[in-house]
């Protein structure tokens, strides 16, 4: 029993035992409690402070998928802890890491991205004075080597790719994803109208709301052209086989190159972030200047593209080759 729920039995017990209770024996049961003003946000539910805080992330800019993914994660960590938002510590937060590692078994990745998230609600209630303190303020990340965790595909993993597909759609995918380096946010939403076929030209919206064109090959030109002809209908440049023929979306357009990736006996999953990841580095062994690949990928900054493309030392030997004798 917590101290508000006491106090009001006691105070209940007192009315239903007198009439009309004097003000002073109200006053002595008081007495023995601490009482503090609030705000009115330590009082609702866990939930409903989410959606305030997700207003106020929304107003600042964030993508309704990013909003989608704090909601997700931040539900998953009130179910666990079944308190208020107020009332949360930094031990509750490292056993919800535990639980994540020892029993869900989450990658290390997968964990940070939860922590991050709980480090963003909780900032943002600490700084809006809503809690005295933040919880997360000694939780520490985890050491993750993002170069090391993402690893593209050889050449041979591609061709394998390519002959495990069996319909000109899972072709098209394939070629349009790893020919364009196109996010899966971004391809789910392209429109065959969209295309530009004798350009071999796309223009999509990104991340931050940013426009650029996409590029794409002759041979993924050719598989799109031919599983547009054998389509029966459906107006997205990806769409469902059956009427009436919506748009592939992005965990279908997901779990189809996973199947693929199982189909053509690669050991490691494979998603469309890894055909992302594979023409970054292609592009970068290939001798292309890193900032154009970086306005090919849609990156704010080198920096990013850095991390996402993978330098072969035969590349660098072949660089420096062509500036020292």
């Amino acid at each position: 029993m917590n101290a508000k729920t006491e106090l009001a039995g006691r105070i209940m017990m007192l009315i239903h035992d007198e009439i009309k209770p004097d003000t002073q024996r109200v006053l002595d049961i008081l007495s023995e409690y601490r009482i503090e003003h609030t705000t009115g946000i330590e009082d609702m539910d866990f939930l409903r402070q989410v959606n305030h805080f997700l207003g106020a992330k929304k107003s600042e800019g964030i993508s309704d998928r990013t909003a989608h993914n704090y909601r997700i994660y931040l539900n998953m960590f009130s179910n666990y802890i079944n308190k208020q938002a107020g009332e949360v510590t930094t031990n509750d937060i490292r056993d919800f890491i535990t639980y994540l590692s020892e029993v869900r078994h989450n990658k290390n990745s997968s964990i940070q991205t939860v922590i991050n998230t709980l480090r963003s609600f909780f900032g943002w209630m600490h700084t809006e004075e809503y809690i005295a303190k933040n919880p997360t303020t000694r939780i520490k990340s985890f050491k993750i080597n993002k170069k090391d965790s993402r690893h593209p595909l050889t050449s041979e993993q591609i061709e394998l790719l390519r002959d495990a597909c069996r319909t000109y759609r899972e072709k098209a995918l394939v070629e349009f994803l790893y020919s364009s380096g196109c996010r899966v946010s971004e391809a789910y939403q392209i429109n065959l109208g969209d295309v530009d076929f004798e350009r071999r030209c796309i223009s999509v919206i990104g991340k931050g709301n940013k426009r650029r064109n996409l590029y794409f090959s002759i041979r993924a030109k050719l598989m799109i052209r031919q599983y547009v002809l054998e389509r029966k209908g459906g107006t997205a440049l990806f769409c469902c086989g059956r009427r009436p023929y919506e748009r592939l979306g992005k965990r279908s357009i997901e779990k189809i190159i996973q199947m693929i990736g199982e189909r053509a006996g690669i050991a490691k999953r494979v998603h469309p972030h890894v055909l992302r990841h594979t023409l970054a580095t292609d592009l970068l062994n290939a001798g292309m200047d890193i900032t154009i690949i970086q306005q090919i990928l849609g990156h704010s900054s080198v920096g990013t593209t850095e991390i996402y493309a993978e330098i072969s030392q035969d590349s660098v030997r072949r660089e420096y080759e062509k500036f020292v004798a």
